[in-house]
């Protein structure tokens, strides 16, 4: 196998791993689930962004607005449970 199917392969994996352990916590009820699963949304997110949309290629500038932009949402959201 050649790199880069070796590389897609284990983000694919993790991404997978990631949704099916945020499914499992998010039916418990502590407050502090919540955090978890938007922790593990925003790791998908980068993972997502600079794995399979090729954003590492991109203008730092590109990578930066996009990383606060996605933080910024992601802290509302946590700030508002």
């Amino acid at each position: 196998m050649n790199k880069f199917t070796t590389r897609e392969g284990t983000v694919w994996l993790v991404l997978v791993a990631l949704s099916v352990f945020g499914f499992y916590n998010s039916t418990m009820d502590r407050t502090d689930v919540a955090y978890v699963v938007l922790a593990i949304g925003l790791g998908k997110f980068f993972l997502i962004f600079f794995e399979f949309m090729e954003m590492r290629h991109a203008h730092r500038g590109w990578k930066i607005s996009m990383v606060l932009f996605m933080t910024m949402i992601f802290g509302a959201i946590s700030f508002s449970l």
